[in-house]
């Protein structure tokens, strides 16, 4: 995943590194905040690796919930690599009124990998399968309000 932005004097980017690997994990998450007087408010980007070969993944996602402290009217995204399957199930903090505004996401449409099953065993493996990552995913964004805007079917 890049990032690019125009570097000018109307466009203040700061980084804040989450996680870079310095522990240990292999996981990867850091945070920019672009501000302009051009936009009302900030823009928070967070970009996200996350590793199928590493585990401690629920951990992870939990970190980047006790990220999430931009202010509710400012833009915020998370983007990049989760490596996991939710297919087509839908976030639950989704009302019905606001299925129909969203975009039919269509999954992995190739393999169907679906998320494990919300009443599965908890997870007692280090390393998890993609299907786990993407229960937990969808935990993540059930806590956090947010919605999957894009999946990569390639």
């Amino acid at each position: 995943m890049a990032i690019l932005y125009r570097n000018t004097e109307n466009l203040k980017l700061e980084q804040h590194r989450i996680t870079d690997g310095a522990n240990g994990s292999s996981h990867q998450a850091a945070a920019w905040t672009i501000r302009s007087p051009l936009i009302a408010s900030p823009i928070h980007i967070t970009g996200v690796y996350v590793s199928p070969s590493e585990g401690e993944v629920k951990k992870f996602f939990h970190m980047l919930t006790q990220q999430d402290h931009y202010p509710p009217n400012e833009i915020h995204v998370y983007a990049g690599d989760f490596n996991a399957h939710v297919a087509e199930e839908l976030e639950q903090h989704i009302t019905i009124q606001e299925r129909s505004t969203i975009p039919l996401r269509v999954g992995d449409c190739h393999r169907r990998h679906l998320p494990s099953s919300p009443d599965a065993a908890p997870i007692t493996r280090a390393r998890l399968s993609s299907q786990q990552r993407g229960r937990l995913l969808l935990r993540l964004l059930n806590t956090t309000s947010f919605l999957i805007l894009m999946v990569d079917l390639t």
